[in-house]
């Protein structure tokens, strides 16, 4: 029994500005959005800090600072995606993360193919999507292991650097349906919207960063039967 090969190739699709870029769904562990990245002292100017994932603190690079891009961050909504690909566990700040897509290998062309030799030659670029939502630079994370952000953070690292007091991020309570939830009650109304996003991407609603703090409430008290 033969196994076919797929066709596509997975993406996590996120922006930086107006810039479409993407990375495989195999170099990703988890798209997360932390309270706060706490900055050190004397990093380099692309280390935008570290923060406290799952008791693990981790460096976050600034993407758009280390590709030369103009980037539009919103700070009440940071995205970052973590991946063990970048010399270790470490994540990349971007503005916004669109979603998962599949895109047809046939659509996929080498940078140098479409923008000339000069972007041949960077080599963690190593594709063109062509796509219903554009053009989709393809990134490969672990051709930014080398980089001098995350060779800093190892030597903090090795020199015991006292990292601890990093604030952890906040996790919200994760929601389901049951009657004990409804028991204990949520106070929605106290949550950030950035928990709330989490909740209702893990009640399956659909594009949770793209709604009002009020909407995300109302979907998770529907999706709940509350």
């Amino acid at each position: 029994m033969s196994t076919q090969l797929s066709s596509e190739e997975k993406l996590v699709v996120f922006r930086i500005g107006n810039t479409l870029l993407g990375v495989s769904v195999d170099q990703v562990i988890e798209v997360f959005q932390p309270e706060v990245i706490t900055p050190i002292p004397q990093a380099p100017v692309n280390l935008a800090g570290v923060i406290n994932f799952r008791g693990q603190i981790i460096p976050i690079i600034d993407l758009a600072g280390k590709l030369q891009m103009q980037g539009n961050p919103d700070e009440e909504n940071l995205y970052v995606i973590i991946s063990d690909k970048l010399g270790g566990t470490a994540g990349i700040l971007v503005d916004y993360v669109e979603s998962v897509l599949g895109v047809e290998k046939q659509n996929i062309k080498a940078t140098g193919e479409v923008l000339g030799k000069r972007i041949e030659d960077i080599p963690y670029l190593t594709g063109i999507a062509m796509t219903d939502l554009g053009l989709i630079l393809i990134l490969d994370l672990s051709k930014l292991s080398s980089t001098s952000e995350f060779e800093f953070f190892k030597e903090l690292r090795a020199g015991s650097i006292e990292l601890s007091q990093v604030a952890p991020a906040t996790t919200p309570p994760t929601a389901t349906s049951t009657d004990s939830d409804m028991e204990f009650g949520l106070d929605f109304d106290a949550l950030k919207k950035s928990e709330l996003v989490q909740i209702a991407s893990e009640l399956g609603i659909s594009n949770p960063s793209s709604k009002t703090k009020g909407q995300l409430i109302d979907l998770i008290k529907e999706k709940m039967g509350m």
